[in-house]
């Protein structure tokens, strides 16, 4: 992180905003040209250049701390939970709010090898800070640590995004992992994916439509408990909750719509997500490097 300074100085990041570069139309003759001229013989397909119509105007780095640390004090009411049930599932409920709002239109900037980005969050009387680097180019792999010293709280996560064309939408796929550390309960909790895959539709011809797909798993080793969680189409989300191999609750549902409850099989229910709950808090970039105003100059479509 050589090289930054940190500015008291309260900047927005380019994740948080919006934009025209949301709704851009494509062009089909532009698109063709772009990869067209990249083509040759024995090139490396995976190297390929996206054109940037396809990107947003901020790297993987802003993307991962505007998703993650708006909705950090959803995971802090985990400490008030007495029962290891009860602490998987506020960790699930923190997740679902994490992604609720899908603003993933395009693809994120891979950052350039040794990018750093940092941003902090303050609540109530704790402090929680987020810093991240791109520690690889190719492939592209960013890594990030949020850690509240104050409450015991340290999340690490290694994050990769795959985007697949499909015609007329782009699958991203997320090859990532995340880990929670609950130094109050000796718990850690592993997520096999920080990002869920996303399914974006219509990229070219009509509207676009951003949509959260396939599965994550939830697992903590002290105590025996874990989560299937599968995101289906239009908002709907399925899973059960295990300990062991024997189900102690199942839930399903809409959840941008609808409260989600966790029902066992005496039909007991415990609320998992209610969507009427959903918060956002400010974020305070501390510094990125390169500066938000150099990537503006180079990154703005």
């Amino acid at each position: 992180m050589a090289g930054t300074q940190e500015t008291k100085e309260e900047n927005k990041s380019y994740a948080s905003l919006d934009g025209p570069w949301r709704q851009q139309k494509i062009s089909l003759f532009g698109v063709a040209s772009s990869i067209l001229t990249q083509l040759r013989k024995g090139a490396d397909l995976t190297r390929l250049a996206l054109p940037s119509v396809f990107c947003e105007p901020y790297s993987i780095l802003e993307m991962s701390a505007g998703r993650l640390m708006p909705f950090l004090p959803a995971l802090y009411k985990v400490l008030d939970q007495n029962t290891s049930i009860d602490r998987m599932i506020s960790i699930c409920r923190w997740y679902l709010h994490c992604f609720k709002d899908v603003t993933f239109f395009k693809k994120p900037y891979n950052s350039v090898l040794g990018e750093t980005h940092k941003c902090k969050l303050s609540y109530e009387d704790t402090e929680a800070v987020f810093i991240a680097e791109q520690v690889s180019h190719h492939p592209p792999v960013s890594a990030f640590r949020v850690a509240n010293s104050k409450l015991g709280i340290v999340i690490d996560t290694n994050i990769r995004l795959r985007p697949k064309f499909q015609g007329n939408s782009v699958f991203v796929s997320s090859d990532s992992f995340s880990i929670v550390y609950l130094e109050k309960f000796g718990e850690v909790y592993n997520l096999t994916k920080s990002v869920p895959d996303i399914l974006i539709k219509n990229i070219i011809l009509g509207t676009r439509v951003p949509e959260w797909t396939g599965s994550v798993s939830f697992t903590c080793e002290q105590n025996d408990l874990s989560v299937e969680l599968n995101f289906m189409c239009k908002g709907r989300v399925e899973g059960q909750i295990f300990q062991g191999d024997q189900v102690l609750y199942s839930f399903g549902g809409n959840w941008i719509f609808d409260p989600i409850y966790c029902v066992g099989k005496d039909s007991s229910k415990i609320l998992l997500f209610d969507p009427r709950s959903h918060r956002e808090f400010k974020v305070c970039l501390l510094y990125t490097s390169p500066s938000p105003r150099d990537r503006q100059k180079s990154r703005m479509p």
